[in-house]
């Protein structure tokens, strides 16, 4: 985590989101934080995460199932199936496209959506 001469890390000015990792031609429009301490699934709030970005209740994202786009259960148990793998990896995050969002799941649970700007491709 980098710290700027402010003093707030990087990650706590864009909620999770390092200065240097957030795509120039896109901008953030939702984050929710994943716990799987919880009971919660990952894959419920990538789902919620969308639904906000979108203004939509959380059963109206259904399309493209979020299966097609991403295999959430294996990316829980990468980073998320026990203690030892969440910090298994220092800053890993996963980028995948759902529908016109770019969506990031880091490995400390941070869920992303981030919408195109007009030069994002």
């Amino acid at each position: 985590m980098n710290e700027r001469d402010d003093g707030v890390p990087d990650r706590d000015r864009h909620g999770g989101v390092p200065d240097h990792d957030v795509p120039s031609a896109w901008r953030q429009t939702a984050q929710r934080h994943y716990d799987p301490e919880e009971g919660t699934e990952l894959v419920t709030e990538i789902v919620a995460a969308i639904a906000a970005a979108r203004e939509v209740g959380l059963h109206e994202v259904r399309s493209p199932p979020l299966y097609e786009c991403i295999d959430a259960p294996a990316l829980e148990r990468t980073f998320f199936e026990s203690p030892a793998h969440r910090f298994q990896y220092e800053d890993g995050a996963v980028d995948f496209r759902y529908a016109e969002f770019l969506v990031r799941v880091q490995n400390d649970g941070w869920i992303t959506v981030f919408a195109a700007g007009e030069d994002a491709s």
